[in-house]
């Protein structure tokens, strides 16, 4: 028997969370699919991230935004509650879970605000811990625990046990809503996140990029730490702890300084953006192809909004 929230949830962590890791001009949609851009063709909310710290890289334009994910998955959800309830499951209740939009982003080279060194460390903040519960989704009193395995099975068409987690769900009341609002594939186009993924790995090797990085450990020696990397003064944190110590706020807050002293974001993001750059002049076909598809799932997703 499993939690009635965290199947569905789980299934959908795994399709949008890869798309948080990842200059544009392919205009976001507000909840309710409306576009929503400036006068720069620049979503509204990656403006916003960009204008708080966090990095606007140009393969985002090929992604879909956290305000389309968020009209995906509430289609998908309505659909999916709509046909279990026609099975008889009337209980079922989809979450109200929207992807946080800064998190990947504004981690992607460490901690990056001030403010939130000096509150968090390295912790996660405030909006980052609601993530994909969303603001409005605790537990409603009487709502049930535990699923069995009809459920299941209309939920997903086979026992949860019995479903390969690497194939796409297309048969059961999820599945079947996920052929309706991505297509045939009933899958998201990866491309540009795959690509995303890999070129920050690319971007390590950069002499630009392990420059800054030594200029950036050279500056934390000098405030009394000894980190390779961002990366490494994260993973020194103690994140089991309910909240960050003095210690870890007084590490993250001289990183903070560091990567100003040495324009860490700055190098590391030039170097990123261009091999972005390169990667979509040398894909441009594949990528604009994946864009009309995601488009095409905002129009499905809109429809059954409405």
């Amino acid at each position: 028997m499993a939690s009635l929230r965290s199947k569905p949830e789980s299934l959908l962590l795994a399709l949008t969370v890869l798309l948080l890791v990842g200059c544009t001009s392919i205009p976001a949609t507000d909840a309710n699919g409306v576009t929503d851009a400036n006068e720069h063709g620049m979503p509204a909310e990656r403006e916003a991230a960009a204008s708080s710290g966090a990095a606007v890289l140009p393969l985002d334009a090929f992604e879909p935004s956290a305000a389309e994910r968020n009209t995906l998955t509430r289609a998908i959800s309505a659909l999916t509650a709509e046909c279990m309830t026609a099975h008889g499951f009337t209980d079922y209740r989809p979450s109200n879970a929207a992807p946080p939009e800064t998190t990947s982003l504004t981690r992607r080279y460490g901690v990056m605000s001030a403010d939130d060194a000096a509150r968090f460390g390295y912790h996660l903040t405030d909006a980052e811990k609601i993530g994909f519960r969303g603001p409005d989704d605790g537990e409603e009193e009487g709502a049930p625990d535990e699923v069995s395995e009809a459920e299941e099975t209309a939920l997903y068409g086979a026992p949860f046990s019995e479903i390969d987690p690497a194939a796409p769900l297309t048969s059961g009341c999820y599945g079947e809503a996920a052929v309706a609002v991505y297509g045939d594939s009933a899958e998201m186009p990866m491309t540009a996140n795959l690509l995303a993924y890999e070129l920050h790995g690319d971007s390590y090797s950069d002499d630009r990029v392990i420059a800054a990085i030594d200029d950036w450990s050279m500056c934390m020696q000098g405030q009394g730490y000894d980190v390779a990397g961002p990366k490494e003064a994260m993973d020194a944190a103690d994140l089991s702890l309910p909240e960050p110590s003095a210690a870890e706020i007084a590490m993250a807050s001289a990183d903070i300084v560091c990567k100003d002293d040495t324009d860490l974001v700055e190098v590391w993001l030039t170097v990123e953006i261009e091999l972005h750059n390169a990667a979509i002049e040398e894909q441009f076909e594949t990528l604009t192809e994946e864009r009309a598809q995601i488009d095409a799932m905002l129009t499905r997703a809109a429809e059954v909004l409405m």
